[in-house]
């Protein structure tokens, strides 16, 4: 098991310290309940599949918090008859249960989940009415984000189920408002020059000498020293003039470098979609590659139930995302792209090209497949491993980012948006 455990600024009041305060020295530090009931910290990936997640603890009750189990949605409970004796998924108060496994997690792909909730909310809602999961469960996360960190700290019973938590997920993860928790926790997910930290105990350590009105760590303070300038840097963006479609609806700019797009939507509330163009680099050797990253949010000028998802899913089949966020800097493998796109791999002719790519990448006719493959998802060809155990290393051929220029991109993306919202008017 990958097992880890070691692992503007708004003002959370002078009675909510005390209270804070009162909290964290009542049955020991925070960093100390982590040791009594431990957070795994697994391999960081966009979605599982349960029977891995499983074989973490096969024989344990396990809570995963704040990540997507692979296919999830077409097993939950539908209130369709048939699906019903098919179903393999159980509601278990705000979260999902199957055999063993209990999931709390915003990304399922649910109408409930198409608005500002973050898994911490559901965690809250759950702790609340059930309390935390017992001491022997295991409880597992993905990344450490501010919603992962908060959301698995209550249900382990490492922090109580308060609303100013909830408050600081969703400023995190969805609205980007200033708030003293969330921009902590989310900006301890990485260093400064964007690598992932995966270090809980920092982040939990810090979490606590904010809560009790201690200074930071000084690592910590530059990091959100850090994040603080990123929001006076967008504002800077935004103020130098950030270029708009005819309609007015996309909001777009090219950057140098990589920004937390969560930051813009509460600085330019007149935009229903923000599109921000990024350097596309080698995951590997970090050098700059061909093509873009196309980083895609939603402004908060969108009706209720907009769902961002619907809208790429047409347009960019690279992009993958929430409801709200996302980009096509992942990658999906050529197989697939095909498939999405209407072709039949073997029909087009590729059956070898594809047997090629899944062994030796390099050997793979790139310059075929991007005749077949719309160039708007063309940005960068790379080999990824998909599979690594001791007997096997299977690779897939993998593409990211996009070719097109940023007006291109944005005029489509707009005419995909109102295309959207006119068959969403029309079906209300």
């Amino acid at each position: 098991m990958n097992e880890e455990i070691s692992p503007q600024q708004g003002d959370l009041g002078s009675t909510q310290k005390t209270q804070n305060e009162a909290e964290g020295k009542e049955g020991g530090s925070i960093i100390e309940k982590l040791h009594a009931l431990p957070i795994i910290l697994i391999e960081k990936k966009s979605e599982l599949l349960f029977e891995k997640l499983q074989a973490y603890a096969p024989e344990k009750e396990i809570c995963f918090c704040d990540g997507l189990i692979t296919d999830i949605e077409n097993g939950y409970p539908t209130g369709d008859e048939k699906a019903e004796e098919e179903k393999k998924w159980e509601r278990d108060g705000t979260g999902f249960r199957r055999e063993n496994v209990l999931v709390i997690d915003h990304h399922m792909k649910l109408e409930e989940m198409r608005r500002n909730i973050s898994s911490t909310n559901l965690a809250i809602e759950y702790v609340l009415k059930n309390g935390p999961v017992d001491e022997d469960t295991v409880v597992i996360i993905t990344h450490t984000d501010c919603d992962s960190i908060l959301s698995a700290a209550i249900m382990r019973g490492i922090l109580e189920p308060k609303e100013e938590f909830g408050v600081a997920a969703i400023a995190a993860d969805h609205t980007g408002e200033a708030n003293q928790i969330g921009d902590l926790v989310q900006a301890l997910e990485k260093d400064k020059k964007g690598h992932d930290l995966r270090d809980m105990e920092f982040s939990y350590r810090n979490l606590e000498h904010l809560l009790r009105g201690e200074e930071l760590e000084p690592m910590a303070k530059e990091i959100l020293e850090h994040r603080y300038n990123q929001r006076e840097q967008v504002l800077h963006i935004i103020e130098e003039g950030m270029k708009t479609t005819a309609s007015g609806k996309v909001f777009y700019t090219e950057l140098e470098a990589s920004i937390d797009s969560g930051l813009f939507p509460p600085m330019i509330r007149s935009a229903a979609v923000i599109l921000l163009y990024i350097p596309l680099y080698d995951k590997d050797t970090k050098e700059r590659v061909p093509g873009m990253e196309a980083k895609v949010r939603l402004g908060l000028n969108v009706p209720d139930g907009t769902d961002l998802k619907k809208i790429m899913k047409k347009y960019d089949l690279v992009w993958g995302g929430r409801w709200d966020a996302g980009s096509n800097q992942r990658g999906k493998n050529i197989e697939d792209l095909l498939k999405l796109s209407g072709h039949d791999p073997v029909e087009t002719d590729l059956e070898e090209i594809l047997e090629k790519s899944a062994h030796n990448p390099d050997e793979a006719d790139l310059q075929k497949i991007t005749e077949i493959v719309d160039p708007i998802w063309g940005g960068h060809w790379e080999s990824g491993p998909i599979q690594e155990d001791e007997d096997t290393k299977i690779k897939e051929l993998l593409v990211r980012g996009t070719k097109f220029d940023i007006e291109t991109y944005a005029q489509k993306l707009d005419q995909a948006y109102q295309t959207y919202i006119e068959s969403l008017q029309k079906s209300s």
